[in-house]
C-alpha cells in the first residue's frame, strides 16, 4: 500500500494532580490526495516445467485500486484537488503514561485507528483469475516485438478497469515502553 493524506486534528490530555498519570487522544479528520493498494489476498504462482522449460502461470485476485493518479496525470495542476477533495476518513490517537514511582514509568499508545473512504479520482484494475501453460515465444521476426508478446502472453489476461469507490482502514501502530532512571543522570528504557 502506499498513500498520501493530509490530517486536521484536535487533542485532549488529562493530568491528574498527583502527576502519576496521563492520558491523551487525538480526534483527526482525514483528507487523502492518492492511494495504490492491492485488495485482499493476491496470489501469483509461477513455475517452471524442468522438462520444457514452459511456465505454469496461476493468478487469483490480482487487482490494484489507485485513487488520485489520473488527477496528478492532468495538464493544469490540480489546486482544487489538493486542497479538498472527496476522500475523506476520521482517525484517532489514543496514549497514556503511567508514573507509580518518580524513577518508573510506563507508557502506551496506540496509533491511526480509522478509514479514508476514496471517492475522488478512483480506479480499479482488475486480472480475473487466470491458469494457463506458456512455452514462450519465436523470435523470428524481431522488428515487432512488442505486438508478438502481447499477443502471445499478455493477451492471455482479461484485463477489466472500472471507477468504483471504495474503502480502507489505516494501518494501525501501537507501542508500549518503560524506563528506569538508574541514576540522576541516566535511564534505561525498552520499547
Amino acid at each position: 500500500k502506499a498513500r498520501y493524506y493530509r490530517e486536521t486534528g484536535v487533542s485532549f490530555t488529562f493530568f491528574d494532580k498527583s502527576g502519576t498519570f496521563s492520558a491523551g487522544a487525538r480526534l483527526k479528520l482525514l483528507n487523502g490526495l492518492f492511494n495504490a493498494s492491492l485488495p485482499g489476498a493476491f496470489r501469483a504462482e509461477l513455475f517452471t516445467d524442468e522438462q520444457n522449460f514452459a511456465l505454469d502461470i496461476n493468478l487469483q485476485n490480482a487487482s490494484l485500486n489507485t485513487t488520485g493518479v489520473n488527477t496528478m496525470q492532468e495538464s493544469s495542476f490540480p489546486v482544487k484537488y489538493l486542497i479538498t477533495n472527496n476522500n475523506r476518513g476520521v482517525g484517532l490517537d489514543l496514549g497514556f503514561e503511567f508514573k507509580p514511582d518518580p524513577a518508573i514509568t510506563f507508557a502506551a499508545s496506540i496509533t491511526d485507528v480509522g478509514f479514508i473512504s476514496w471517492k475522488a479520482d478512483p480506479t480499479n484494475y482488475t486480472i480475473e483469475d487466470t491458469q494457463f501453460s506458456w512455452a514462450g515465444l519465436e523470435l523470428q521476426e524481431l522488428h515487432d516485438i512488442v505486438t508478438t508478446i502481447e499477443d502471445s502472453l499478455v493477451s492471455r489476461f482479461n484485463r477489466v478497469t472500472t471507477n468504483n469507490s471504495y474503502t480502507e482502514w489505516n494501518p494501525v501502530t501501537a507501542f508500549l515502553s518503560g524506563s528506569y532512571k538508574v541514576t540522576p543522570r541516566s535511564v534505561a528504557s525498552a520499547t
